[in-house]
């Protein structure tokens, strides 16, 4: 076989051996019932978690989501002190984060509260088998594979010259590049229980349940095919609500 199509087969075992051991230094044993904010952050992350909260305020009659006019942004407004009093620590955040969500110069610092806010659910997500949570190893291990991917160039680089010798290192460079973000790509995100668990509760959770639950596993988009809430769907379409994920 040529000395190249053994180093694709190398290249691709060294990506499979890491993904497979990112994979399992993360496996732990689900137990007990997701809520809506744990489900929200199944689909979405810590972003997922904020369109939930931001719609169910609406839904709960707290506050109240219109477009400005003459401009991309979004207002969300709480209706009357009274309502105020009535949110939780994590949607008074909700708020003040969706607030600077709408400037792209605060966006950092909208990320880094809500992240902040958030830890809590994430670790209780961890501690329920449902998330995995990059770790040191794991850094290390993504560190590792585009070494080992170049090093095993070595092995056949030196029998070509040229521009084709040139052409071949190039391309050991991309896959160094790629099996790195591939493997990356796994260090923090559900674990297989937890994309089951996704997966069961968008069959069975029937069209009429409590939209909010039907936000948390679908987004916002679903609301478009809800007359009372349409516009809801439609004006949240176009909020980066992925930049705040990890």
């Amino acid at each position: 076989m040529n000395a190249y199509l053994w180093y694709l087969l190398y290249v691709a075992a060294v990506i499979a051996a890491a993904i497979l051991l990112v994979r399992r230094t993360g496996r732990r044993v689900a137990t007990g019932q997701p809520d809506v904010l744990e489900v929200a952050w199944l689909r979405g992350q810590a972003g997922g978690v904020l369109e939930v909260l931001v719609f169910d305020l609406c839904y709960r009659e707290l506050a109240e989501l219109t477009a400005v006019p003459g401009n991309h942004k979004l207002l969300l407004r709480i209706k009357g002190q009274r309502h105020l009093e009535d949110l939780t620590a994590l949607e008074r955040t909700a708020v003040d984060v969706f607030a600077l969500m709408q400037q792209k110069i605060s966006r950092q610092e909208a990320r880094s509260k809500w992240l902040k806010s958030t830890d809590e659910l994430m670790a209780g997500l961890i501690k329920k088998g449902w998330w995995r949570k990059a770790t040191a190893g794991k850094k290390i291990l993504t560190a590792l594979v585009p070494v080992l991917i170049s090093l095993g160039c070595l092995r056949f680089i030196n029998l070509y010259d040229g521009s084709l010798q040139v052409g071949l290192g190039v391309t050991v460079l991309v896959l160094a590049v790629l099996g790195r973000r591939l493997v990356a790509n796994e260090l923090e995100g559900p674990t297989e229980q937890g994309k089951l668990l996704l997966v069961e509760l968008r069959r069975s959770m029937p069209p009429e349940n409590n939209l909010t639950w039907l936000v948390a596993l679908h987004g916002s988009r679903i609301l478009e095919q809800n007359p009372q809430y349409r516009s809801y769907g439609f004006l949240t379409r176009a909020m980066p609500f992925q930049q705040l994920n990890r």
